[in-house]
């Protein structure tokens, strides 16, 4: 790798300046294709990622094995002012793995970080967009607890998110010991809803961006150069 490499991957600040400062190769890349930015976004170092998108890193530069984004490793991380930061510069929600078909909106919600499935799903992030096994991030949330995470999926899907699990088969016997029989809304004026197209929308739109690519992990979401997981 290069000095600016190992800068970027250590968090060291100051030496990623000096080194951009002397016009170091900014997206020079290690044989598996990952990017100082790449490394950087991965490892939650919030101002080398600052500094790397100021001096015009590649924002879409991605793993050469797993198609691993910045986006995608910082969203799997948790890092939300990072991935405030690529998304401001253009990042590409929708860019997925190829391993899995991970999404950054799936990374973030399969490891239970509320804020950055929420902060996605303002950008423009699909949530019905499924994994290649026909997952998708709320099944993924729902199925490892994170209710808070699939509570925030589900309203931007336009469902309501007792409706949603009581479909999964989870809803817990309420008031009682004795089994009693819920019978769900069956249709969407009963749910006070206009249909799919009533599904929330920011309050807030952030600026437009266009598509790009990204994963990481080892079980669906770790990896060499990240690794998409499902």
């Amino acid at each position: 790798g290069t000095p600016l490499l190992a800068a970027a991957y250590k968090g060291h600040d100051a030496c990623v300046e000096c080194l951009l400062q002397v016009r170091a190769a900014v997206d020079a890349s290690r044989p598996d294709g990952l990017t100082p930015l790449c490394q950087a976004s991965k490892a939650g170092h919030t101002r080398c990622v600052e500094l790397l998108l100021g001096s015009g890193a590649n924002v879409e530069a991605a793993g050469a094995v797993y198609g691993t984004t910045s986006l995608l490793m910082a969203s799997k991380g948790g890092h939300k002012h990072i991935v405030e930061m690529l998304l401001r510069y253009g990042a590409d929600t929708e860019v997925a793995g190829r391993a899995y078909g991970t999404t950054s909106l799936v990374a973030a919600a399969q490891h239970g970080h509320t804020e950055v499935v929420t902060m996605l799903l303002q950008w423009g992030a699909d949530p019905h967009k499924t994994l290649i096994d026909g997952s998708t991030a709320l099944s993924k949330a729902r199925s490892l607890g994170y209710e808070d995470v699939a509570r925030a999926l589900a309203q931007a899907m336009g469902e309501q998110f007792y409706d949603d699990v009581y479909e999964a088969g989870t809803l817990a016997h309420a008031l009682s010991d004795s089994p009693t029989t819920i019978d769900p809304p069956t249709s969407y004026a009963e749910r006070g809803c206009g249909g799919p197209e009533c599904a929330q929308s920011p309050a807030h739109s952030p600026p437009a961006h266009s598509p790009a690519h990204s994963p990481q992990g080892v079980r669906p979401g770790d990896g060499g150069d990240g690794g998409d997981g499902g």
